[in-house]
């Protein structure tokens, strides 16, 4: 006779300790850092977005104030090994690693036809649909366009590097505004960006 699952029990067996703070939460909650090469007996600590470095990890909360606590102490109890780590260095490698994830997916949704570009490509996109806008930090007047402005009360919009950066990555001089047409890549965007958000300190913001 096969045992009845207890739903609680592997809830409990997948949840994972904050090396930070100290409290438990789903795997989906947290970033995880590996333990990377040592430098004079003391390990560094990398940040793996993706969740796919093999390696002893460890697993934070992305906020300043567990990453804080992390580096004080709590990735070395995590590791069992003694361990270089700056917060601050970590917030910035952690921005840059998410900024990598956000150019990846946007790259891969514009290749499979789920962006639009421009200002009058995603005030169109964004009546049509519940759909992603990404504004660039200088976009100028386009933030006052009707759909822009309902799109970022609805939380549907985010602000990501400025025009001449977004420009890069679609072969144009300037993009202010686009659109990402698909729901779970658009999710994906917003959860990067969120978690890089949440690790800055307040002055940093």
């Amino acid at each position: 006779m096969v045992a009845a699952v207890n739903n609680n029990d592997m809830a409990k067996k997948s949840e994972r300790t904050c090396a930070g703070c100290g409290r438990t939460d789903t795997p989906r909650a947290f970033l995880r850092v590996v333990m990377g090469g040592a430098i004079d007996g003391e390990h560094e600590v990398v940040v793996d977005v993706g969740g796919s470095s093999v390696g002893r990890g460890a697993h934070v909360h992305p906020s300043f104030d567990c990453l804080a606590k992390a580096c004080k102490g709590g990735f070395a109890r995590s590791f069992r090994a003694k361990v270089r780590a700056n917060v601050n260095e970590l917030v910035a490698q952690i921005g840059e690693a998410h900024d990598r994830r956000v150019t990846g997916l946007i790259l891969g949704a514009r290749r499979a036809g789920h962006v639009e570009i421009g200002t009058d490509a995603s005030c169109e996109a964004l009546t049509r649909g519940p759909v992603l806008a990404i504004v660039a930090c200088d976009a100028g007047s386009v933030v006052k366009k009707n759909e822009v402005r309902r799109a970022a009360a609805e939380g549907r919009a985010v602000v990501w590097k400025d025009k001449a950066e977004l420009g890069k990555l679609f072969g144009r001089d300037e993009v202010g505004i686009f659109c990402v047409t698909h729901a779970e890549i658009a999710r994906e965007i917003q959860e990067a960006r969120s978690r890089s958000e949440a690790c800055k300190g307040r002055e940093e913001r």
